[in-house]
């Protein structure tokens, strides 16, 4: 009789156990969820498509603020994924971006335009590039490489070492005759305006002549500009451009200047 009430109680403490090697149905996963309960991963919301949609944006470059009319992705009333955005400078004059757009500003790979004059191309984060291209002329390679706050990293003697080495000095004559070449002319720096956000400056010389002209400079990261009133040997490669008019004349493109 005692082995006999042994057996039961060993029996029925068997009942209603799981294998040992098939876990329970409602077992723990992931740290707390059942199998029942576990969710898929939200899938992101996809922007909608518009077209010719006006917009005003803030952006990390320029003026900052920018009117003009969107067509591409949409997600939360910003540009979202790809898009192009046409709009104007404080110029008046047409400025585009084509490329990657995250929460409305400029990501991956893109192209923002001035017009046809100075163009940025590469890979673009919150709205300046960190690697690429700067054109100025449209067609004419300024520098090529990394950028740090939308500002080329390179080395500014280097580059006036670079310059140097190949500029001839001026003799006089027509621009025409120096098409290709690299020139070296001594002028006196009248005013430096720098813009707030702006990735270039403009640059207001005394020519040797007692001229005067305006010209655009885009400095490397942590570059000090000279002061208004210094003398400086500015280094101008001459290159064909092409006015609105359709006329191909001689540009003076400043791709390099040293303090004197």
């Amino acid at each position: 009789l005692i082995a006999l009430t042994v057996l039961m109680v060993l029996g029925l403490s068997g009942c209603g156990t799981t294998p040992e090697n098939e876990p329970a149905s409602n077992a723990l996963v992931d740290g707390g969820t059942t199998e029942s309960e576990a969710t898929p991963e939200p899938t992101p919301p996809t922007p909608e498509q518009v077209e010719n949609q006006e917009l005003t944006l803030q952006l990390n470059i320029g003026s900052g603020s920018y009117t003009g009319s969107y067509s591409g992705g949409m997600l939360n009333d910003l540009p979202q994924g790809q898009g192009e955005f046409l709009t104007t400078g404080t110029s008046g004059k047409p400025r585009s971006y084509t490329g990657g757009w995250n929460e409305g500003h400029f990501e991956g790979e893109g192209l923002w335009k001035h017009g046809d004059r100075k163009v940025y191309e590469g890979t673009f984060k919150n709205d300046r590039l960190v690697n690429g291209t700067i054109y100025v002329g449209g067609v004419h390679v300024f520098y090529e490489g990394e950028f740090r706050d939308g500002l080329r990293l390179e080395d500014v003697q280097a580059r006036i070492d670079k310059y140097a080495a190949e500029a001839v000095s001026y003799a006089g004559g027509a621009w025409s005759n120096y098409v290709g070449k690299i020139v070296a002319l001594e002028e006196e720096l009248v005013d430096v305006v720098q813009r707030p956000s702006a990735v270039d400056v403009e640059l207001h010389v005394r020519t040797s002549d007692g001229g005067s002209a305006s010209i655009m400079y885009y400095p490397a990261y942590g570059e000090v500009l000279p002061q208004p009133g210094s003398r400086i040997l500015a280094y101008y490669r001459i290159v064909e451009d092409t006015s609105e008019s359709g006329e191909v004349l001689p540009y003076l493109q400043l791709g390099a200047f040293a303090k004197l």
